[in-house]
């Protein structure tokens, strides 16, 4: 530590000037050293935040972004190049030197250790982001759809819906045969995820309804979320076989072979699905996944 002869205030770094009111800290033998030597001076202001150096007439930080209040630390740095050959002073250097912040030099600025590693930190950052960005990716890719909500991107778990469940599973235990409160039901447990009694409410529906293909989709889709592709693929089959024109079980069956690896064959089903209509949803979507694959 200095005190300033000046000021007499308390100075923490190695400076030749006072950082508060300007007055030299050199005493004569520093002087009569320095005169030996070349030199080049950088004075930078130092980030309360993240403790880098900064310009000294920087306005935020070039690291971190934090505003400068004006109140940072101001820091000289010299770099030394020696040009006599008298050993004391090679000495002085090497002692002033190995005092300093270690640095390393980058271009015109100077990097701490703590600077060096940072840019390995974004890189590391970065891979992990474009590593998520793809699993999110392959997700929606396979994502399959409900007939009777097409593209709904609620149709997860959803909590929500279970004073409605309760309410209608009281109301069905009084009318066990109601169609419209079996359908009702069933898609509600769909929504909410609880895809083996949506299973067992559809097939009950459907010994009532058998024709309704959009509810019998829907069951299809409950197959691929339990990960029982053969059951799905089957029961999307079935529905075309007796509505050929019915797009939805087009789209999840294409959905259902891009799970199963089989690219060729998906793409043909997205064709047919796209030639029922390319404007609607399942269209688009069909040429989205045409157009990735």
């Amino acid at each position: 530590m200095i005190i300033c002869p000046n000021c007499n205030k308390s100075i923490e770094i190695d400076a030749r000037l006072c950082p508060y009111c300007g007055v030299s800290l050199l005493t004569d033998i520093d002087k009569k050293n320095l005169d030996s030597q070349s030199k080049e001076v950088f004075i930078v202001k130092i980030c309360d935040v993240c403790g880098d150096e900064n310009d000294l007439e920087a306005n935020i930080c070039e690291y971190c972004g934090a505003k400068f209040r004006g109140n940072e630390k101001i820091v000289e740095l010299e770099r030394f190049h020696e040009t006599v050959s008298n050993t004391d002073n090679i000495k002085n250097i090497t002692e002033q030197a190995s005092s300093r912040k270690t640095t390393k030099e980058f271009g015109n600025k100077k990097l701490n250790k703590n600077q060096i590693t940072r840019p390995v930190i974004y890189f590391s950052s970065f891979l992990v982001l474009i590593v998520l960005f793809f699993i999110l990716y392959e997700y929606e890719r396979t994502r399959i759809e409900p007939a009777s909500q097409i593209f709904n991107q609620d149709s997860r778990v959803d909590l929500s819906k279970l004073d409605e469940i309760n309410r209608l599973t009281t109301e069905l235990d009084k009318d066990p045969q109601n169609p419209d409160k079996l359908l009702n039901l069933a898609n509600l447990n769909h929504d909410a995820g609880f895809f083996d009694k949506a299973i067992s409410l559809y097939e009950r529906y459907l010994n009532l309804k058998p024709n309704d293909f959009d509810a019998k989709v829907d069951m299809g889709v409950c197959f691929y979320e339990l990960k029982n592709f053969d059951k799905a693929m089957e029961i999307f089959k079935s529905v075309i076989d007796k509505n050929p024109s019915h797009q939805i079980a087009y789209l999840n069956l294409g959905i259902v072979n891009l799970q199963l690896g089989k690219i060729n064959e998906a793409k043909e089903i997205f064709k047919k699905c796209i030639a029922l209509g390319e404007h609607t949803e399942a269209g688009h979507r069909a040429q989205e996944l045409l157009r990735t694959h």
